[in-house]
């Protein structure tokens, strides 16, 4: 009997097929036996399926999957950062984070956004037709206007219109507008930094996490917010800092920058002021400035850190730097002369000319009348190995490494690169070019004995709560030039601002003062040689130069008619420095280039009433304490010894202004 294929199955489906190779029939099996163990296997097969298929979703897959899910039901939009605060030393805020609210829609929820538009308009100010644009977007949230005003904010909450809302966002605030702007930098719109102090410290003032909201899809498609915050958010989750920077101090520089820029007009300039004992900077102004809360409306050049982020030639502020090498070297001493050709000197194919025609001239004269001809013959004495050593050494040709954003390395070329005449212009500061930070920090280091110290703008680091979590300490780099060496260096300084010196006019009553003027001519950018108007007016000093609490660089880029630093730059430091030092309770000293700074003891009772007319304190030096005594009483003064002998030292110094309060110290040798 033959059967197809299909009743075959059947047959044996019902337990009738019998096998006919085998002699023995095949009994018959139950058919719902049969189709149950089909059935069951079948089930089996799809639950394998299905339960790899979940396995691979969920384990394999799991991250794509919840990205669909997020994508199709949630949307979150991060709120800029709650920033630490920036103080200056004093705890003055310089920078801080006020609360201020923006107005976003849920395109999904707005049911009329034709009517909704044309009110916006009237109230944001914005054109009806991009209200519109966004409002029809495919998106489940989008930002209308940030920052509202007041009355702006009111009016949104009074429409009280479904699809458009207002949230609390953070927006950085600077209360002291321009001030020390252009060392603070700015944040952008979404509270991240982007020049400045905002920029290098960013990752320290935003520690943490931010504030989110979230924009939800319910069962029926619809949209939903909620702001909500990650697990670590705290109310001000960013950290705190405080700078070195004193507003006092950075207040009167910006104002003395203002006034000669104005007076001259000139392009731009700066002023540094820093500690060289720990290389704190005190002040940082630059000119032109900007108002940080709307640093929308300035241009680049106007938000420049002039003190770091422009390089330019130093002039005759190089020797300085020059001859404290030739003198750590050997190569000259503040007394060994040189012939300065009066006035005229071939180097190579060029002719360096002086202002006033010098011809012997020691090395502490060549730097008090800025002799270019006198620099070039002890910059052969020296070498030019040596001083590009020096130059090095100094800190010239690197960052300081200051925590300020954009700040330049300058240009120092390798002494193999240098010609004959290259050599000449660099002891003078030319083909060279320095940052005012970094001049500050150099001319630091003579003010401190010879020890590099790195400038630094952060103080500290603090929490939330005002409590100091980090103390930024003072880093010594070198030794550049031994003790002594400085010494004389201040020495020869100290004789610039003397009554013959180029820098006179930045002598102040009562303090001795040690500076370098500078004038360096600019290249011109059409024709590419340097230029007969455009020149940087310079001057850099400390004091009191016995004891240099301060060190100021001031920088004036092409001033208009005169253009010397002794008469653009000088009289700025003088008045920076003089405030600065009477703010800082800095007391007075003898200023050493004044003739009658020395009394002799032995005509004291017949010199002294004279002296203190004039209101200077007499040299006292090598009379016993009975003498010394005697004459404090007699003149009404408040005194404090120490030691025994004769007198050794005393405070004021001799030609110093005088004081109700004496300090006196004895000895014995």
């Amino acid at each position: 009997m033959n059967y197809n294929f299909q009743s075959r199955i059947r047959l044996w489906c019902s337990g009738m097929l019998k096998n006919n190779k085998d002699k023995n029939p095949v009994y018959p099996i139950r058919g719902y036996k049969v189709r149950g163990i089909i059935i069951v296997a079948f089930l089996c097969i799809i639950m394998l399926t299905l339960t790899y298929r979940a396995f691979e979703l969920h384990v394999f897959n799991q991250v794509w999957l919840e990205d669909k899910v997020d994508k199709q039901v949630r949307r979150c939009v991060s709120l800029p950062n709650v920033r630490g605060d920036v103080f200056d030393r004093n705890g003055n805020i310089l920078a801080t984070t006020v609360k201020v609210e923006s107005a976003f829609t849920v395109p999904d929820n707005v049911d009329n956004p034709i009517e909704l538009s044309e009110k916006l308009a009237k109230i944001l100010n914005i054109p009806k037709k991009k209200l519109l644009e966004k409002m029809r977007l495919k998106k489940s949230f989008v930002w209308l206007k940030r920052y509202l005003t007041g009355r702006e904010a009111m009016a949104i909450r009074n429409l009280n219109m479904e699809g458009i809302y207002t949230t609390l966002e953070s927006r950085r605030y600077y209360p002291n507008r321009e001030l020390a702007a252009n060392v603070l930098g700015f944040t952008n719109i979404d509270g991240v930094g982007i020049e400045g102090i905002e920029y290098t410290l960013n990752n320290t003032l935003t520690f943490g996490n931010p504030q989110l909201i979230q924009v939800n899809k319910d069962g029926k498609r619809r949209s939903y917010y909620q702001v909500i915050q990650c697990p670590e958010f705290t109310e001000n989750n960013g950290k705190n800092v405080m700078l070195t920077i004193d507003t006092n101090i950075q207040f009167m520089a910006e104002k003395e920058l203002a006034a000669v820029i104005g007076e001259y007009k000139a392009r731009s300039g700066s002023i540094v002021v820093l500690n060289p004992k720990n290389g704190e900077i005190l002040a940082m102004a630059s000119n032109p400035m900007f108002n940080p809360n709307m640093f929308r409306y300035s241009k680049l050049h106007d938000r420049c850190n002039q003190a770091a982020g422009i390089a330019y030639e130093p002039g005759s502020t190089m020797k300085v730097f020059l001859a404290a090498a030739a003198i750590e070297e050997g190569a000259a001493q503040p007394q060994k002369i040189f012939f300065c050709e009066n006035g005229r000197y071939r180097v190579a194919n060029y002719f360096i000319n002086d202002v006033r025609p010098y011809a012997w001239l020691s090395l502490s004269r060549i730097i008090q009348f800025s002799s270019n001809i006198g620099a070039i013959k002890v910059g052969r004495e020296l070498g030019t190995y040596n001083l590009y050593n020096y130059l090095r050494s100094f800190g010239f040709n690197e960052k300081t490494g200051a925590a300020l954003q954009g700040e330049m390395r300058g240009l120092l070329r390798a002494p193999g690169e240098l010609t004959q005449s290259d050599m000449a212009s660099l002891c003078f500061g030319q083909g060279i070019s320095v940052t005012s930070i970094q001049l500050a920090s150099a001319l630091g280091a003579i003010a401190n004995e010879g020890v590099l110290v790195k400038p630094g703008i952060v103080k500290a680091i603090l929490n939330k709560d005002g409590y100091i979590e980090k103390t930024i300490e003072p880093e010594m780099l070198r030794q550049v030039i031994s003790k002594s060496t400085a010494a004389k260096v201040v020495r020869i300084m100290e004789t610039v601002v003397g009554p013959n010196g180029t820098g006179h006019k930045a002598f102040i009553e009562g303090y001795s003062v040690a500076g370098k003027t500078g004038t360096a001519q600019r290249i011109d950018p059409v024709t590419k040689r340097y230029s007969d108007e455009d020149v940087s007016s310079l001057f850099m000093g400390f004091a009191p130069s016995n004891d240099p609490e301060l060190v100021i660089v001031v920088t004036i880029h092409c001033p208009r008619g005169k253009h010397g630093g002794g008469t653009v730059a000088a009289p700025v430091f003088k008045n920076v420095m003089e405030y600065s030092l009477h703010y800082l309770g800095v007391p007075s000293s003898c200023p050493v280039n004044i003739k009658t700074a020395s009394v002799n003891p032995s005509m004291y009772l017949k010199t002294g009433y004279e002296v203190l007319t004039r209101g200077m304190m007499p040299d006292m030096t090598g009379l016993t304490i009975g003498e010394v005594v005697s004459i404090m009483k007699e003149l009404g003064a408040d005194f404090i010894i120490e030691g025994t002998g004769k007198l050794n030292k005393q405070y004021p110094v001799p030609g110093a202004p005088f004081a109700k309060i004496v300090k006196l110290y004895f000895s014995n040798s």
